[in-house]
């Protein structure tokens, strides 16, 4: 008989008449079934088989929970093998005019540990490739490597994934049917045309499917076996992978959240990086606001969409309506509104940014004037675009509660008889006085601006003179009522420029 295709190293001899057969005890439980099957073809009778079985088995314990199942199925594979040899040694046994005694039996069996042999290796290789850090790409690539077929995989909605082939620099003529094509869960490889289609799944929860592409039928029973076993061996990471989509989001929010709101402590450092993003860089605070139908949610991703575009390192979260971006590396550009309204189809809205911060521990305050800039910008007779709060000068005060106040009363100290006289005559004195001082007190410019005759600008001048006994002379009045007008104007949204 000739001998089996596997070496054996130092183990537990079992006595055998004239011969000795070495059993492996190191790495046993990997090799157990291989060893199992290589006794039943050297074993002269039943009972030289039984012992060898017996101390291959005993070789490969005590077995973990994974190698107790595996065990289990070489019981079944060994039994099988007994059964063969015991059939082909009964002196009833009916001649098979096809075979040739018991010379055929152990050719078949030659040929299943054989086909066994090759079903560990590529085992082996998959298991390498799953832990070797290449990823979805590296197991592929096993599996292209064990058949011969180019593979992909896709995710539920049909997309492609990843793709392995003659040329992984090419990607896949076939298309991967949609998810109202996929094989059923649960179930083996389906044919779809030239693709054979293996679900990749997780406790019933369908991740997405993996295939060989097969437009000759080549595929056999080791071809689809493999290809069932690389769904098993994909399927906890994209489960994983799936639930980190899932958390990412929120944990972004949070981590915002603590930033902005002054509760973070230095433990923040190594929860964004652990989100990739480095604190340790400069940053800017983005508050952003769009009008409806346009929800935080849907701004919060366009918000992210967009910063990549332009290079920028952003961590986004949402407090209230508004999307909040720390933005790291450098100034937020003018563009970021606008790669913002292109992402959502829209222009509807505003972003208001903070001043730079060298540490977090002064993002809370960089975010209290991203959102005073973006009250301003709102609020002003051009609600729709980006301010930064360094451009903001006197409206600085502004944007807050207190601060609000504290500008209504100044406004009502200087301006309230004229708003008063506005309001119930009708007239136009207090965008006169603005436009009459924002021209540096020029009747000629006042009119042309106004388009009044010069006349009707004097005759209002004096009339607001009049009613508030201000001396429009006086450069310090001139400075109050002029700043009053200002913020009068961004207040009710009629900013002059």
């Amino acid at each position: 008989m000739d001998a089996v295709p596997f070496r054996y190293r130092a183990a537990a001899p079992v006595a055998r008449g004239p011969r000795v057969l070495r059993v492996p005890r190191r790495v046993a439980s990997r090799h157990t079934l291989l060893r199992l099957v290589g006794a039943v073809l050297d074993g002269a009778d039943e009972r030289e088989v039984l012992s060898a079985a017996l101390a291959a088995i005993s070789a490969g314990g005590p077995f973990t929970a994974e190698e107790a199942a595996e065990a289990d199925r070489l019981a079944v594979g060994t039994g099988a093998a007994l059964a063969s040899l015991g059939e082909a040694r009964r002196p009833d046994r009916r001649p098979n005019p096809g075979a040739h005694g018991p010379d055929a039996a152990d050719a078949g069996l030659r040929a299943a540990v054989t086909a066994l042999a090759a079903r560990q290796a590529f085992h082996d290789a998959l298991t390498r490739a799953a832990v070797s850090g290449r990823g979805e790409q590296g197991i592929l690539r096993t599996l292209h490597q064990y058949t011969g077929l180019p593979t992909l995989t896709q995710d539920r909605f049909g997309n492609l994934r990843s793709w392995a082939g003659p040329d992984d620099r090419r990607p896949p003529e076939p298309r991967a049917p949609g998810r109202g094509h996929a094989p059923p869960p649960g179930g083996g490889p389906v044919r779809e045309r030239e693709l054979l289609l293996m679900p990749v799944e997780m406790a019933g929860d369908p991740l997405g499917l993996v295939a060989l592409v097969d437009p000759e039928r080549r595929a056999a029973e080791p071809e689809l076996a493999a290809l069932e076993q690389t769904a098993l061996v994909l399927a906890p990471g994209l489960a994983h992978e799936r639930r980190i989509a899932e958390l990412e989001p929120q944990l972004r929010h949070d981590l915002v959240e603590r930033l902005v709101s002054g509760e973070a402590t230095d433990a923040v450092l190594l929860q964004a990086s652990g989100l990739g993003h480095d604190l340790r860089r400069p940053h800017w605070v983005a508050v952003l606001q769009w009008s409806a139908p346009v929800d935080r949610t849907a701004l919060g991703a366009a918000v992210g969409r967009a910063a990549r575009r332009l290079r920028l390192d952003a961590l986004v979260g949402a407090r209230g309506p508004a999307a909040v971006a720390l933005l790291a590396g450098r100034e937020p550009p003018d563009a970021l509104y606008r790669a913002v309204a292109a992402e959502l189809g829209s222009a509807d809205g505003a972003v208001g940014i903070g001043g730079r911060c060298e540490v977090f521990a002064e993002l809370p305050h960089s975010y209290d004037e991203a959102v005073r800039a973006l009250t301003v910008r709102r609020r002003s007779r051009q609600p729709h675009g980006s301010t930064g709060f360094d451009e903001l000068g006197l409206y600085r005060m502004m944007g807050t509660g207190d601060g609000e106040r504290e500008a209504d009363r100044f406004v009502r100290e200087w301006l309230g008889a004229l708003l008063d006289y506005d309001a119930r005559h009708r007239t136009d004195l207090v965008s006169t006085l603005s436009r009459y001082l924002g021209t540096g007190g020029s009747y000629d410019a006042t009119s042309e601006n106004l388009r009044i005759h010069r006349s009707t600008v004097r005759y209002r001048l004096q009339r607001i003179r009049e009613l508030t006994g201000h001396d429009l002379g006086d450069v310090e009045t001139r400075l109050n009522l002029h700043v009053a007008c200002r913020i009068r104007d961004v207040l009710s949204g009629t900013d002059p420029d």
